[in-house]
């Protein structure tokens, strides 16, 4: 039996069909192995690809506790130590700590907890991250809602998910659906009902209900491009293996200061935290303005980032740009494949 692969240039490289090549004879061995073997069954990856593709690193994926023990894990190793820089300002691991303490206090005061789902309604910021740590805290599950959605948008997630409150600020309010309980974290009232919080830590004692890791830990909605959005919960389990991962693959540790890049509707920006967090590194967020160009270069150079998680497309958009600023930096992290290596070999 013979095949020919025939393509356009202009689509494919050689490379990519010869790989496809590769799969097809997989899987007709497949077939000729096992003639009565379900379709799905057959192999289409070869030895090597199943082995880099299935290996669980670590033998308690499940270790590492709750989102909230993630996020925190690092406050006791140097409070003093920046945990977050936005636009300009410099946040301390102790007020990051000590101020969503006393947010989570208010929200298990009414009533919030363990299975319980809060909305967030802000873009990357500050705030944004304060809020998902009292979330978390307060043993909820936090659902990130973009400021920009439409109304009908929003009130959907909201009904779907059954979220108890949202949380957002007085710039985004009046664009929220009125139906819904909103906390707004610039109200003069409640800025002043924060500050005669306790700001001691929050413990098992303190929630409404026991916490287990397989609770939820966040909502995240699809795109609902192909129809209306899907809400996809994210359980507590399994995300210390992934965050320990994660810190030993990126290498890192304490001072260095990872890029909050990825919106908080996506997945990938929970990672971006989870990472800068249980490591002691500074999470340097950029404001929602900023989308790349000389605006995100600028932002590299002046903030000293060390590590990103970046498309390949974004990277590919303005490395020649950004190729100069970083030459002392760390870590990209992309889906292209030779992307660590045009960066630098800082250490």
């Amino acid at each position: 039996m013979s095949a020919e692969f025939s393509y356009a240039s202009a689509l494919f490289d050689h490379g990519t069909v010869e790989r496809f090549a590769r799969r097809f004879e997989l899987l007709l061995a497949g077939i000729l192995a096992d003639p009565q073997a379900p379709v799905g069954d057959l192999p289409m990856l070869d030895v090597d690809e199943v082995r880099r593709l299935t290996h669980v690193h670590g033998d308690h994926v499940g270790a590492g506790g709750t989102l909230a023990d993630i996020l925190t894990a690092a406050v006791t190793l140097d409070p003093n130590a920046t945990a977050v820089r936005y636009e300009g300002r410099s946040i301390s691991y102790r007020e990051l700590d000590e101020t969503s303490s006393k947010l989570a206090r208010i929200l298990i005061g009414r009533g919030v907890g363990p299975e319980d789902i809060v909305a967030v309604s802000y873009p990357r910021s500050y705030e944004m991250v304060l809020s998902v740590w009292a979330i978390a805290k307060a043993g909820a599950a936090h659902l990130p809602v973009d400021p920009t959605y439409p109304v009908d948008r929003v009130r959907y997630m909201l009904a779907d998910s059954g979220a108890v409150l949202g949380i957002t600020s007085s710039t985004h309010r009046d664009g929220l659906p009125g139906d819904s309980e909103w906390i707004v974290l610039d109200d003069p009232a409640f800025v002043s009902e924060l500050d005669g919080q306790s700001e001691l830590p929050v413990g098992a004692s303190d929630r409404v209900r026991p916490l287990s890791l397989f609770h939820p830990a966040y909502v995240i909605y699809t795109s609902g491009s192909t129809g209306r959005p899907k809400g996809v919960v994210v359980t507590h389990q399994g995300l210390g293996g992934v965050v320990d991962t994660a810190v030993e693959l990126y290498h890192l540790r304490a001072g260095h200061r990872f890029l909050h890049i990825c919106s908080p509707s996506f997945d990938p920006s929970v990672l971006e935290w989870m990472a800068a967090f249980t490591s002691g590194a500074t999470l340097v967020v950029v404001p929602s303005t900023i989308i790349g160009g000389p605006d995100l270069a600028e932002l590299l150079r002046a903030e000293r980032v060390t590590h990103t998680i970046i498309t390949r497309r974004c990277w590919e958009r303005w490395i020649r740009r950004v190729s100069t600023v970083w030459r002392s930096r760390r870590s990209v992290v992309t889906s292209h494949p030779g992307a660590a290596r045009q960066v630098g070999a800082g250490t």
